[in-house]
C-alpha cells in the first residue's frame, strides 16, 4: 500500500476514512468502479465482488450492477485490508464488498479523500 497521509502502513486507513459513512453513488467507468462516500472516493481497478447472504455476486452475475447500486444509502460498518492484499467493506444490510488482488493489475484500488491531499493505493 502506498499512502500519503499519517495513516501510512496502518491497516485502519479504510475504516478511518470510510467507517460509518453511507455510500452515496456507484459509478461504472469502462474498466473500473468508483464508490462515492461523503468526502471520499474508493476506485476499484479490480472488479469488486459482493457477498450477500449465501450468494457471491460477481461481474458475470446477472444483476451485478443493480446489486452494487442497492448499496447506495447503506452505512459501512466494517472496513479492512485483508491479509491477501485485498480490501473488504461490510455494510449495515449484511453485504460485504471485496476487492481482491488481481495478478494482471499493478494496483487494485485507490482511496482519495477530500481534495486529494489524503490518498492510499493498494
Amino acid at each position: 500500500m502506498t499512502n500519503s497521509n499519517s495513516n501510512a502502513g496502518k491497516p485502519d486507513v479504510l475504516w478511518t476514512h470510510l467507517g460509518e459513512k453511507e455510500l452515496e453513488a456507484v459509478t461504472f467507468v469502462r474498466d473500473y468502479v468508483q464508490l462515492v462516500f461523503d468526502n471520499a472516493i474508493l476506485t476499484a481497478y479490480a472488479v469488486p465482488s459482493l457477498a450477500r447472504d449465501r450468494d457471491v455476486i460477481t461481474e458475470d452475475t446477472k444483476g451485478y450492477a443493480d446489486a452494487l447500486r442497492r448499496l447506495i444509502d447503506e452505512k459501512v460498518v466494517a472496513a479492512k485490508e485483508r491479509e491477501d492484499g485485498g480490501l473488504e467493506l461490510a455494510f449495515a444490510d449484511g453485504s460485504v464488498l471485496r476487492v481482491l488482488p488481481d495478478p494482471s493489475l499493478p494496483e487494485i484500488a485507490m482511496l482519495q479523500v477530500g481534495d486529494g491531499t489524503v490518498w492510499a493505493v493498494w
